[in-house]
């Protein structure tokens, strides 16, 4: 009793702009197992991403994140953001991309 009190009294800091010790959620350790993206949520995907760069285990150049929102009716409407210094390569990321989505 007097170590969970214990604990419970301790401070820690906390940072909250990282992620790397975010938990995994069930649709990613699914997607793990299934190799699915049927399995990923946006919001998985973007934090599997930052926890990754946040553990330093992705160390990338080169960001491209794509999105739709649905509009009125049948309708969507695409974004994206990049960070990129080099247009080239992020097109090549975007290429490589697509053609491993068609396997």
């Amino acid at each position: 009793m007097t170590r969970f009190l214990m604990n419970c009294t301790e401070k820690k800091t906390v940072d909250r702009d990282s992620f790397k010790d975010h938990p995994q959620s069930i649709g990613e350790l699914k997607s793990d197992r299934t190799d699915d993206c049927k399995d990923w949520t946006p919001r998985d995907v973007l934090i599997h991403v930052l926890r990754g760069i946040d553990k330093g285990e992705i160390n990338t150049s080169v960001l491209l994140v794509a999105w739709t929102e649905s509009t009125e009716g049948r309708h969507s409407k695409g974004h994206f953001r990049v960070s990129s210094s080099d247009a080239l390569v992020t097109m090549g990321l975007l290429q490589t991309t697509m053609f491993k989505m068609q396997e």
